[in-house]
């Protein structure tokens, strides 16, 4: 009974946000809505109500019909839902899971509303433009299924797979890494940054969680869907800029690369490094010119590559 009047209360929270009540919703009678759920965040932010479309309204794409929208390489491959295997689910949202497949353990990002397809398509399409990089998640294929409302039951596209960071995420090795290996890391992820950005891709969303660690102990950035940010990780322009829907710049992938760098070697409490900072550190350097309030003054992700190249080369030397 407690759990249940928790989950009310969070919902009526939601709901006066939205200036109604359960009472008084009378659309939620007449939409096409077939289950909600209410999820918080790890950082006890305010409760986001997350809304399932009727399967029936989503305009899946049939297999031609995606063949024919998005240019996606030859060799991609079309698997069957049927040989899927369910692990788990990820993160607060049903469309993110971990499953078997054929091709092994992937991530499977599935299409649970139109919103989430408008989402899905982009990150789908950032992935096949980036598929040759060596620093960015791999597209494994596309999910298929029959389609229950269509007539000639139809095959259609339901999800994409990726391929699974088994040592976890940047987020589980705060503090916990040192300096030399964190190094050579944060050098890949600027080298994804730099691919993104020099075919006009800006992520938007750089974060701990957002980079994963493969069994190489290479990093890979994921989530390039550029639905939103993350509060404490985003440039202070960015608010303004994603509601006023401005094109996004580079630069605010810039900062937000020297906070998870900052976070990583000093932990989410610890103030950020500010102008007058001790410069004595080519990390604390780095990372404040990375944390410039000017766009501006921020450094591109080239420049960012040469910083820790030469950090890098300087580590070995002083190893030999």
């Amino acid at each position: 009974m407690a759990a249940l009047r928790n989950a009310r209360k969070l919902f009526d929270q939601v709901m006066s946000r939205l200036g109604c009540d359960l009472d008084t919703f009378s659309s939620w009678r007449t939409s096409a809505i077939t289950r909600f759920s209410l999820c918080t965040t790890e950082d006890g932010g305010c409760p986001e109500l997350i809304v399932d479309d009727d399967p029936s309204t989503i305009q899946y794409h049939s297999i031609t019909s995606f063949r024919q929208r998005f240019n996606s390489p030859p060799t991609l491959a079309f698997i069957n839902e049927s040989d899927l295997r369910h692990v788990q689910w990820l993160g607060h949202f049903r469309y993110v899971a971990l499953v078997d497949s054929s091709y092994g353990r992937c991530v499977c990002k599935s299409i649970q509303s139109t919103e989430t397809m408008n989402h899905w398509e982009n990150e789908f399409i950032n992935l096949i433009r980036l598929h040759e990089s060596p620093y960015i998640v791999n597209l494994v294929g596309v999910v298929t299924a029959r389609h229950p409302y269509s007539p000639d039951g139809e095959a259609v596209v339901t999800a994409f797979l990726l391929e699974y960071g088994p040592c976890g995420t940047l987020k589980d090795f705060i503090t916990k890494v040192d300096h030399v290996r964190l190094s050579k890391w944060m050098l890949k992820v600027a080298k994804g940054l730099d691919d993104m950005h020099r075919l006009g891709i800006v992520h938007g969303d750089l974060k701990p969680e957002n980079v994963i660690i493969m069994e190489s102990d290479e990093p890979k950035i994921i989530d390039l869907a550029q639905s939103g940010y993350t509060r404490n990780y985003h440039a202070p322009e960015f608010p303004d800029i994603f509601e006023t829907e401005t094109s996004w710049q580079s630069s605010l992938d810039i900062y937000s690369f020297g906070v998870v760098y900052s976070v990583l070697v000093s932990g989410p409490d610890v103030n950020l490094p500010s102008t007058g900072s001790d410069q004595s550190s080519p990390i604390i350097s780095l990372i404040t010119r990375c944390l410039a309030i000017d766009p501006q003054q921020r450094p591109s992700a080239e420049e960012i590559i040469d910083t820790l190249r030469n950090l890098n080369q300087e580590n070995e030397l002083g190893c030999r």
